[in-house]
């Protein structure tokens, strides 16, 4: 074995390895047949849908037609919800055919056609959101290889700049409908049937404004902005216990007690800064019992 065709042999070893890296990275055949799966899916699921709706939209006449306003504004929920898909399946199908057009494109160039951004991102978004059209979650798979999982993730979280359709994405919303939109339809569907329909009622209870909130306050307060309650001044009871004991160790020790021939009681009158202490002797003694009056 020559020299030449050692390196003829390896380079073609290095050819069928570079191809099968970037058949890994991104399938084409596989990508434009789960798209035409997928639009084949979205085709049949429309006429389905479509009859449901219909329907759906019938009985709502009958119930406006006999009065029963309350049954039909929740029903017409249901109905906004399933039109919603409807519109999302077509801009989904025409992303489908747009992926299909631009294959070989989007094969030959690494990084994701600023074109083809919008279409590819809005695919990758609905995949999770739409369990009817399982191809989404095939097509997403393959760009993910492609473009890798930031890509994914950032079409999926709607991060800014992904590029998901607004449209798509209001479509799939889960939020519910507004009263607006509730009033409209039904408006569309008593006049599809020629309903002479009275809209007061409705109208009151669809645009009516949100309820008040309960009152009390609706700002925060800081804690230091608080009114505090004064602390009670202990120091001034301290201090007239203290005097108290000094002045009836002094009393026991000018005035004899034994002589009383009775217990002395203290009765305290407190004016002010004023407190009067009264010696009072029970026993109806002709001695002198004296007032003293002591300023704290």
């Amino acid at each position: 074995m020559t020299v030449a065709s050692a390196a003829t042999a390896h380079s073609k070893k290095l050819m069928k390895l570079t191809l099968s890296l970037f058949r890994n990275g991104f399938n084409s055949s596989k990508c434009k047949t789960a798209a035409k799966m997928a639009v084949a899916r979205i085709k049949l699921l429309r006429n389905k849908r479509q009859v449901v709706v219909k329907q759906m939209r019938r009985d709502i006449a009958l119930l406006l037609q006999s009065g029963q306003d309350a049954t039909a504004r929740i029903r017409v929920e249901h109905v906004i919800r399933e039109q919603n898909v409807l519109a999302a399946n077509e801009f989904i199908e025409l992303f489908c055919e747009l992926v299909v057009a631009r294959l070989s494109i989007i094969a030959k160039r690494r990084e994701c056609p600023a074109d083809l951004k919008e279409g590819i991102a809005s695919l990758i978004f609905a995949a999770p959101r739409c369990a009817e059209i399982p191809e989404l979650v095939a097509i997403r798979d393959i760009f993910q290889k492609k473009y890798g999982k930031d890509f994914v993730s950032a079409a999926t979280d709607l991060r800014p700049n992904c590029g998901v359709n607004r449209l798509l994405i209001d479509k799939l919303s889960v939020k519910t409908p507004t009263g607006e939109v509730k009033l409209k339809v039904m408006k569309e569907i008593a006049k599809e049937h020629n309903i002479e329909w009275d809209t007061t009622e409705s109208e009151k209870e669809l645009l009516k404004l949100p309820e008040e909130l309960i009152e009390g306050p609706r700002t925060f307060v800081s804690a230091t902005s608080l009114p505090v309650k004064p602390a009670t001044n202990h120091s001034l009871e301290t201090k007239q216990l203290m005097t108290s004991t000094w002045i009836l160790r002094s009393l026991g020790e000018h005035m004899n007690l034994g002589v009383l021939k009775g217990l002395i009681t203290i009765r305290v009158v407190r004016k002010q800064d004023l407190t009067m202490w009264k010696l009072e002797r029970p026993l109806g003694d002709t001695a002198t019992i004296p007032l003293l009056h002591i300023q704290i």
